[in-house]
């Protein structure tokens, strides 16, 4: 499930972690709080750390009798009810709602106990497995803007498939892809490695060879990959570019030589093609 995984967390890091499988993003979270053991290498944290953890299968917490204040009582170090609703209120429950059972509460209000039960365990690092899966759309922003406040003052270690949730709380990703760490590096700079990717069409007009060779005569163009006919010496020019730099120098060269240059467009992987490309493609051998 998981291969020779290695990565530090530094102080107020907010990770994600992304992959297609589930089991070892679960697994891993697992290992990282001390439910599961690894079967070989080590954890060690910082000796001022403490953790909390989200889990994916939390339905066994809310499997009682139990009302709000209640269960959250039960985690708190300081049995007085005022105490506990404070934090409830943090995670916008009213106060009428600490008489409500736990086992009739809804998706996103479950998520907002165990939050509450997070925040009340002292913990600085939050370790959250998916916590907004099974979530209609109102609850998932909800509970996005919860945990994005949350992070101002702690460590967040998160698994998510879902983009917008990524790039709303998190700085650094993590890519897991067949059991190994294929990436960690800042969203900023995931983006920006595959700008050899970038592909410029331009649609011109003038002698097609000259306009080819006007082209390739620019410093980092890879190539011509595509020429559709448009009209009567009007062609679309689709070339792979290193950069955005490279295609102001093409625009620049073509305007030189007097080709009309009639539209431009720039194709540039997103940030979900760059995790599909690095998820998908299989790992180099040892």
């Amino acid at each position: 499930v998981l291969d020779h995984i290695s990565f530090n967390v530094g102080h107020d890091d907010k990770i994600a972690f992304v992959g297609s499988n589930e089991l070892a993003k679960t697994t891993l979270f697992k290992i990282l709080v001390g439910e599961l053991e690894p079967d070989e290498g080590t954890i060690k944290w910082g000796v001022t750390t403490s953790q909390a953890y989200f889990p994916k299968d939390n339905t066994a917490e809310f499997d009682n009798d139990l009302t709000i204040v209640d269960w959250l009582m039960g985690y708190s170090p300081v049995k007085d009810v005022t105490y506990v609703r404070g934090f409830l209120g943090r995670m916008l429950f009213a106060g009428e709602d600490g008489v409500k059972k736990v086992k009739v509460l809804s998706g996103g209000e479950k998520v907002r106990c165990l939050l509450s039960k997070m925040m009340i365990s002292g913990a600085n690092v939050l370790v959250l497995d998916e916590p907004t899966v099974g979530l209609d759309p109102s609850q998932v922003i909800e509970v996005r803007n919860l945990i994005k406040s949350l992070s101002k003052n702690h460590t967040i270690i998160l698994s998510s498939h879902i983009l917008q949730e990524i790039q709303a709380v998190c700085e650094r990703v993590v890519i897991i892809s067949h059991g190994e760490i294929r990436a960690i590096d800042s969203i900023k700079n995931l983006e920006e490695s595959m700008d050899a990717s970038i592909t410029v069409n331009i649609k011109a007009e003038g002698d097609k060879d000259e306009i080819c060779k006007c082209i390739n005569s620019v410093g980092g163009v890879g190539e011509i990959t595509d020429i559709t006919y448009e009209a009567t010496n009007i062609y679309v020019y689709k070339v792979s570019i290193e950069s955005d730099d490279v295609r102001k120098n093409i625009l620049t060269e073509l305007i030189k030589n007097d080709f009309a240059i009639l539209e431009v467009t720039s194709d540039k992987p997103s940030l979900e093609e760059v995790f599909v490309c690095l998820l998908y493609t299989s790992p180099s051998p040892r």
